[in-house]
């Protein structure tokens, strides 16, 4: 396991800045899509490794070609396409990453057959590529690396992938999936951002009156919000539910989380306290959100 990791992170590694932060996301979608599927470790592991590593293929198109600001002649995408075949060889010929090569060979097929390169239908298509597909399309349209193309919103990303499914490209339950778990970690940052919001911290704990220690208070919130070190609050909610599957009280939970959340310069009993409820909030309401559909039939 530690060798394919390693393979894994080396690969991503090599890739062009626009590819390695897809592929980055990627993974972490299909973290929160296994999670919410129940899938056990070995599953987990293959759909976020598969995630991570599906655009390896990429690796052998020139960087001109794959980030070019503007449409693409014909030629160049039929070069940019080849990135699937590339991957596929690459990854049979490398004994760790071999289970890889009919995800890096087929994300781009659809099941009504338009997507290549092999035109695949529904029934040749196995699942965990369908999901795969799904996170790809979700990914590259919410992106704001591409320098060819601006992002969109989330509620826009989800009239596309709509869209798709309404062309028999996608599948739908694999498709609702993808858009719950997107939906679910928005409105997540959404509310941690509220509870952190130097307003509402103005109102209870009376800061704002020494500028410095406001902006100082400014400057850590965004620390602990920016995309980088949200997985800490992620791992938390976690790490939380489980807790609770165990039957731990949400006492215990609170008071050590309260010990271990992330300390903000002059309000931490007050900061670590409102964290630690609203992270167990989170914690329950995913342990409800884990009833929900199943791609696993």
């Amino acid at each position: 396991m530690d060798r394919l990791n390693s393979e894994v992170k080396k690969e991503i590694n090599s890739l062009d800045f626009t590819t390695k932060e897809h592929s980055k996301r990627c993974a972490e979608i299909a973290d929160k899509v296994a999670s919410y599927l129940g899938y056990d470790e070995k599953d987990r592991s293959f759909l976020v490794n598969a995630a991570a590593i599906h655009d390896v293929g990429k690796r052998f198109i020139p960087e001109e070609i794959l980030n070019k600001d503007g449409p693409l002649t014909e030629n160049k995408r039929v070069i940019i396409n080849k990135h699937t075949v590339y991957g596929y060889i690459f990854c049979i010929k490398n004994e760790v990453l071999r289970e890889y090569a009919d995800v890096a060979r087929h994300h781009h097929e659809r099941l009504n057959g338009t997507g290549y390169p092999d035109k695949l239908t529904a029934e040749q298509i196995p699942e965990k590529i369908r999901i795969i597909s799904a996170i790809d399309v979700y990914e590259a349209v919410t992106s704001p690396h591409r320098p060819y193309r601006d992002s969109v919103s989330h509620k826009e990303a989800v009239e596309i992938l709509k869209s798709n499914v309404e062309r028999c490209e996608l599948e739908q339950k694999v498709t609702d999936v993808v858009i719950k778990v997107n939906g679910i970690e928005l409105e997540r940052k959404e509310r941690i951002e509220k509870i952190l919001s130097v307003g509402q911290y103005n109102d209870k704990f009376k800061i704002g009156k020494d500028p410095n220690v406001n902006e100082e208070y400014k400057r850590q919130a965004n620390l602990i919000l920016k995309k980088g070190e949200w997985k800490g609050i992620s791992s938390d909610i976690e790490v939380s539910a489980n807790l609770l599957k165990m039957n731990y009280s949400k006492h215990q939970i609170i008071m050590a989380l309260k010990q271990n959340s992330p300390e903000i310069p002059g309000y931490e009993k007050g900061l670590q306290l409102n964290y630690a409820n609203a992270v167990l909030k989170e914690a329950s309401r995913n342990i409800s959100l884990s009833k929900g559909l199943d791609l696993r039939r």
